[in-house]
């Protein structure tokens, strides 16, 4: 599989997380990413960049979180993963979103190149809930 295929949306509104995370990607080779920083233009990147996979910080502070991209996303049919500073059995995640991983923040820049290769190298309906620390 050619890692470079796949257009990633990150949604962050933490500018040294995004670093990190636009670091992770080009370490690990997807160098065709899209970086947002508010729900309203990772809502606009994915009808301009159509991406085929997507990080998303769950929370993006001043009360708002991501979870109108994730649901644009599910309905889309484009997997992605929500990154969290919040413990999953808090239940913040919908239940109709059940399917999203959720990678813990923080997290270890090869484990998350580890688990995006591993997400993007398998079919969509072949999703699991991952507990990742």
């Amino acid at each position: 599989m050619h890692l470079m295929t796949h257009k990633i949306l990150i949604l962050e509104d933490n500018t040294l997380l995004a670093m990190l995370i636009e670091d992770t990607l080009e370490t690990a080779g997807f160098g065709d990413y899209v970086l947002c920083k508010t729900e309203q233009a990772a809502l606009d990147c994915m009808t301009t960049e159509k991406p085929t996979f997507a990080l998303l910080d769950f929370n993006l502070g001043d009360k708002k979180d991501s979870i109108k991209v994730a649901k644009a996303l599910r309905d889309a049919g484009v997997p992605f993963f929500f990154l969290t500073g919040y413990a999953a059995s808090l239940g913040i995640i919908p239940e109709n979103l059940g399917e999203a991983k959720i990678i813990n923040k923080p997290f270890k820049p090869a484990h998350l190149a580890k688990l995006i290769k591993q997400q993007l190298a398998v079919p969509q309906d072949s999703e699991k809930n991952c507990q990742c620390r």
